[in-house]
């Protein structure tokens, strides 16, 4: 019956509770830490449609527009889109299963081209994605 992970409650007293970690920006451990992470820039897998716009496919991806995301994956992107790179999802082309993305928040839409295809992986990123090290001292806001 506890808190759900990600959780912020103000606290009062002199020593942090047992499992619970101080909101101030300190570095963690992403390996330790993975629930943490996981609820505050989980990861999603998608398509890429190649047009001018470039259209993102992912079922049921959860996103809002104006959500912030990371592309996060190996494989070779379309051109136009660069991995390690954050984009905006854009109210063009929105539904359920489908998005378009900009290199600004309500900016214009990213076209894509080249012959490139499969399936990429983005991290939710409205908090940040820490800095993508396996270090024990990663920061995770």
């Amino acid at each position: 019956g506890g808190m759900p992970t990600g959780t912020i409650s103000p606290f009062a007293g002199l020593t942090v509770p047992n499992g619970w970690l101080v909101c101030d920006g300190t570095a963690v451990s992403r390996t330790s830490y993975a629930a943490l992470l996981a609820v505050i820039a989980p990861t999603k897998v998608f398509t890429v449609t190649i047009a001018s716009p470039g259209v993102f496919s992912s079922t049921a991806h959860g996103l809002q527009i104006g959500d912030k995301i990371r592309l996060t994956t190996t494989g070779a992107l379309p051109t136009g889109l660069v991995a390690g790179t954050d984009y905006f999802v854009i109210s063009a082309g929105f539904t359920a299963n489908a998005f378009e993305v900009s290199t600004t928040r309500g900016g214009s839409v990213v076209n894509t081209s080249g012959s490139q295809s499969g399936v990429h992986t983005l991290r939710y990123s409205n908090w940040g994605v820490g800095d993508g090290s396996d270090r024990k001292s990663t920061r995770l806001n």
